[in-house]
């Protein structure tokens, strides 16, 4: 007997990320995150399994706060990792033997430890280190003003940063003496190693007025200690460095901040012009990272090639392309269902962590000669064996100035017009995926309850070109709304939707498109928008990103009132009549609560039916890290709000009224 998966299954839902295969390509270790329904929160733990998929997958930690960012020593016999064990710690390093066992604590950094990477002979580690002063609990600490020269002074997820910088450390494995390689009012990130463990690459921002342009540069300095040298810099923003040979560095990044696509490029290490390896690839790479997919580029263990993630469409592929840029990039691992969120490789193997409609995110192991992959875990084997999921139908769809666009259609039964719930994805250049993910279980529950669900990939959205990503910048709301009105009426040609039973939902981004579409169209019943933003002028002034908006607007405020005002959904709050939902984190930084207090205020100043929750605490990515029980709180209510709003039956049964687009 089958059942329909519930919004309440995030809490029995297990996910993997981070796969680290072992250097002998016998074990891989990755991350399972899950919930803990007593705690009210997410918790981490390290598991391996057999690449070869010859045995169970085995638990190996268990700290009550969770571990992250396992990294095996080159030998194979140690496993590293990251937890933050007692009341109050911060996350520091700590080493497992071979099996499962008492880890032992390498580090004691005060400000904690964000990031490491083994030395290539196993003696060392380097750590990104946070550096912050000596924390002051008194009252009067407390108080005490806050200074601000930058733009860059607070992050979501953290608050205002204070003095706390994230530094360059180099660890002896054995004794846990830390040596400090950078200092100074700037962070470093993304330490790499030589071939010969001499020296070490990373990425940083020291240039005058780095909050102003956002280039990130690389740099290399000895392990041992000495002077930043910077091999890439100007306009650059770069990260993610790898070397490909003692002489050359790979990195992830783009020539500057209006560039939408991240590539792959290669620079001497000493220093130089960086040249392009994916030239002609009209694709982002995908390193993946909260709420977007992919994995850090690697070395192919033959090394002559670099492997990477890149978004196709919907779903996100595994790329090869060689080092010396010869040829187009070859696809290693793909699929119309496929969505890669992790990538490791080691010499004698490799694996990724791929999300499709029935599988949340297991462990697969890569075969690169052979260009296929096999599932070595299934980690959700209990929560879907007796579940009925909805899978989606890809569809195409045609705007009015003809641009194609695709999109994903769960519970469509053609001659059958159902009630629609258009689901509006965040970014505006991310993407919706086919895979089945714990932020969209609600869609489960609507085509059970007889609905069909429409997540469109309108022009801005990241796997379709460059071109097609820029398709909202300098027209957020105005150049997109087309896009889904004429899906809408697509679907109820075809008699899959009922026009007079249409709702609209959406977070971030697609909190700002569903009010956008509510100010500017009647034929949505019923509204959820999420994570806000009503008014571009106050987010520009507001968010933790703000001023750096302007690059998709093509203008500034100060300078160009009227444009901000023309595209702010505030600005049509009077024709908001659709009974709204707003659904907002109290923490949010990335689009501040205020956004959502505006519509609010003014809603219920003219009497209109609507309803505000904040979610104390939460900031932007809640929805997908924040407490469980906001996870699930967050999308039950959307599910109850537009059932109770939209008709249950159609007006006139089988044979519905088109309406219009707006």
């Amino acid at each position: 007997m089958t059942r329909t998966l519930k919004i309440e299954d995030i809490y029995e839902l297990r996910q993997a990320g981070d796969p680290r295969v072992s250097p002998d390509g016998r074990r891989v270790a990755f991350v399972v995150t899950s919930a803990d329904r007593e705690k009210d929160r997410l918790v981490t733990r390290l598991w391996v399994a057999p690449l070869d998929g010859s045995g169970e997958a085995v638990q190996w930690t268990r700290g009550d706060e969770g571990e992250s960012s396992p990294r095996w020593s080159p030998d194979g016999r140690q496993l590293a990792f990251l937890a933050a064990r007692g009341e109050g710690a911060k996350p520091q390093v700590y080493l497992l033997g071979d099996a499962a066992g008492e880890a032992r604590r390498l580090t004691d950094l005060p400000g904690g430890v964000a990031d490491l990477a083994w030395s290539p002979d196993g003696g060392r580690l380097a750590l990104i280190g946070i550096v912050e002063p000596e924390q002051d609990e008194s009252e009067a600490a407390k108080a005490k003003p806050i200074e601000v020269r930058h733009l860059i002074y607070k992050l979501d997820g953290a608050g205002f940063l204070g003095e706390r910088r994230t530094h360059l450390f180099v660890v002896d494995a054995a004794t846990g003496d830390a040596r400090q390689l950078t200092s100074g009012d700037f962070s470093a990130g993304s330490p790499a190693w030589s071939p010969d463990g001499r020296t070490l690459a990373f990425s940083a921002s020291m240039h005058e007025d780095r909050d102003l342009d956002l280039a990130s540069h690389l740099f290399t300095i000895p392990a041992t200690g000495g002077e930043p040298r910077r091999i890439v810099g100007g306009e650059w923003v770069a990260g993610l460095p790898l070397w490909a040979s003692p002489d050359t560095v790979v990195f992830l990044g783009s020539p500057n901040r209006l560039a939408l696509l991240d590539a792959i490029y290669a620079v001497p290490a000493e220093g130089g012009e960086p040249r392009s390896l994916l030239e002609g690839f009209d694709r982002n790479v995908m390193p993946g990272h909260s709420a977007y997919p992919g994995g850090p580029p690697a070395l192919h263990p033959d090394g002559d090639k670099v492997l990477f993630c890149a978004r196709i469409g919907g779903c996100t592929h595994v790329f090869q392309q060689r080092l010396d840029g010869a040829g187009a990039p070859e696809l290693v691992l793909g699929g119309v269902e496929t969505v890669v969120g992790g990538l490791s490789v080691s010499p004698s193997g490799a694996a990724v962590i791929v999300s499709d409609p029935a599988t949340p995110a297991d462990v697969f192991a890569l075969d690169l000669a052979g260009k296929r992959a096999a599932r070595i875990t299934d980690l959700n084997a209990d929560l879907l064996r007796d579940a009925e999921i909805a899978r989606p139908e890809i569809r195409r769809f045609q705007a009015p100035d003809g641009l194609d666009l695709e999109g994903y259609v769960w519970g469509a039964e053609p001659g059958n017009p159902k009630p629609l719930l258009l689901n509006v994805h965040g970014g505006p250049h991310n993407a919706w995926t086919p895979a089945l993910g714990s932020f969209e279980f609600h869609h489960q529950e609507f085509v059970a309850a007889g609905w069909c669900v429409l997540a469109l990939n309108p022009r801005g959205s990241d796997g379709y070109g460059e071109a097609f990503m820029r398709g909202v910048i300098g027209g957020w709301g105005e150049n997109d709304q087309p896009d889904f009105l004429a899906a809408i009426d697509q679907l109820v040609d075809e008699r899959v939707a009922d026009p007079d039973r249409l709702a609209l939902t959406g977070y971030s981004y697609g909190g700002f498109m569903s009010l956008w579409l509510a100010g500017r169209t009647d034929r949505f019943k019923a509204v959820v928008p999420g994570g806000v933003v009503s008014n571009l002028a106050s987010q520009y002034g507001t968010s933790d990103f703000g001023p750096h908006f302007e690059t998709e607007f093509q203008a500034e405020p100060h300078l160009d009132r009227e444009k901000y005002i023309r595209m702010s959904p505030v600005t049509y709050v009077a024709e908001m009549t659709a009974p709204m939902l707003i659904l907002h984190g109290q923490a949010d930084d990335r689009c501040d609560l205020g956004q959502a207090e505006e519509v609010f205020g003014a809603l219920r100043k003219m009497k209109r039916e609507v309803e505000m929750v904040i979610y104390p605490g939460g900031s932007h990515l809640f929805v997908l890290a924040g407490r469980p029980s906001h996870q699930v709180d967050y999308q039950q209510r959307l599910l109850a709000w537009v059932r109770e709003h939209v008709p249950a039956t159609a007006a006139t049964p089988g044979s519905p009224t088109p309406v219009p687009s707006g």
